[in-house]
């Protein structure tokens, strides 16, 4: 069964291994090797209800910018591509009724924890900029947010196009300058 370590590490939010990558079609990364990192859990939003949405060039992630956090999710088109990939890994075998019983449960945990967003307070942004064709959000505490995410290999910070990267910038200032 592939699923085990993609599973282990989407439900504990620490780095894929190197081995998820090579056996599992769509990865997720976020490495966070001291544990530290200021984004945390929260629901899913609707990108509808977001002040201002971004989303990555190969439409796997969205940026929102609510009227209390920046959060980061993965779209619905990756979410249906992670799906699909999950019920081929039915297709490769049959581990009998325990088996099939551990791949359902371990399954659902993941679309589960997929399907939230990870976000931070707008009040502890200290700044959001766009500096070298990548998305830098900084905490008030100097920290940078969402610096270590990847799906793919790719960065999801470096992967906003530039127009919609600076308006973001803009849409988060304006609405810093009015929460002072």
């Amino acid at each position: 069964m592939k699923l085990p370590v993609l599973a282990l590490s989407a439900l504990m939010l620490l780095p894929a291994h190197q081995a998820a990558a090579q056996r599992h079609g769509t990865h997720i990364e976020i490495n966070d090797d001291d544990h530290e990192s200021p984004a945390r859990p929260g629901p899913r939003h609707d990108l509808r209800d977001a002040r201002y949405a971004i989303t990555t060039t190969d439409d796997v992630a969205s940026l929102l910018l609510t009227r209390r956090v920046v959060a980061l999710q993965l779209t619905e088109r990756a979410l249906g591509n992670i799906g699909r990939e999950m019920d081929e890994d039915d297709e490769d075998g049959d581990g009998g009724f325990i088996g099939r019983f551990v791949a359902s449960v371990v399954k659902s945990s993941v679309r589960t924890v997929l399907r939230r967003s990870l976000e931070i307070p707008i009040d502890d942004v200290r700044s959001v900029d766009y500096r070298n064709g990548r998305l830098v959000i900084t905490t008030e505490d100097d920290d940078r947010v969402f610096d270590q995410v990847e799906v793919n290999d790719t960065d999801v910070m470096e992967s906003f196009s530039r127009r919609d990267a600076e308006e973001f910038v803009r849409q988060f200032r304006a609405l810093k300058v009015r929460s002072r």
